[in-house]
């Protein structure tokens, strides 16, 4: 389930991220705190359910939400806001939900079982060789269980899911362990070190480092091509 949240104010995006984590911790989520960075995204990956703030610079999201879903009808819009007047404007859109700020995980869950476009999660995902098992959380390799522990997995799953795109650390922290990077900075980095001894020679994709700024998980280079 690919989700992004979009809200210009950091603390209320922030929020809004960790009731959507605890809602549904096994979602993808992706933040963004400027709305024409959100509808690129959109653009270049689907995206399952929207959630919007109204009350943004440049794009705001009434105007954001028409744009999305003549990218991709289907995408589920759910506006969050602060304030009840917008609530008309919300129905002419069609969305699957409004909700008034602040965010808790009930309203998160309650407004999934309303969406107007509902859809069924893959149970697999296959690049090549790589399959993914949703269900039992475990990954192949020419159907040889790769024994990735629990965050491995969930960071491989991440990845693969926003394949060719770069995630930072704090995206990807945010996600796996459900919170803000505090004191841990090297999860991240140690637990993808594990990962890509894994997927190593086999697999016919690889996780690049983008120094300083996180990783992106990509078809490898044939270098006999070059």
């Amino acid at each position: 389930m690919n989700i992004i949240a979009v809200d210009d104010e950091q603390y209320a995006l922030m929020s809004l991220e960790k009731a959507i984590k605890q809602a549904l911790p096994d979602c993808n989520i992706i933040g963004f705190d400027i709305s024409s960075d959100a509808l690129d995204y959109a653009r270049k990956f689907a995206v399952d359910v929207a959630f919007l703030d109204i009350n943004m610079p440049e794009i705001n999201g009434l105007e954001l939400a028409e744009k999305m879903i003549a990218v991709n009808e289907k995408t589920n819009i759910v506006f969050v806001t602060g304030y009840s007047e917008h609530g008309i404007d919300a129905v002419n859109i069609h969305a699957s939900g409004y909700l008034l700020k602040p965010i808790t995980s009930e309203s998160i869950i309650k407004a999934m079982k309303n969406l107007r476009n509902p859809f069924e999660p893959p149970k697999m995902i296959v690049r090549g060789p790589l399959k993914l098992d949703i269900v039992a959380g475990k990954a192949f390799i020419d159907d040889v269980d790769m024994s990735l522990s629990r965050k491995e997995f969930s960071i491989l799953l991440l990845l693969v899911n926003n394949e060719g795109k770069e995630l930072n650390l704090e995206a990807i922290y945010n996600n796996i362990w459900g919170q803000q990077i505090i004191d841990d900075h090297n999860a991240v980095q140690r637990t993808i070190s594990r990962l890509r001894k894994k997927l190593e020679d086999k697999s016919r994709h690889t996780i690049r480092s983008i120094y300083g700024k996180g990783y992106i998980f990509e078809p490898k280079v044939n270098k006999a091509s070059e």
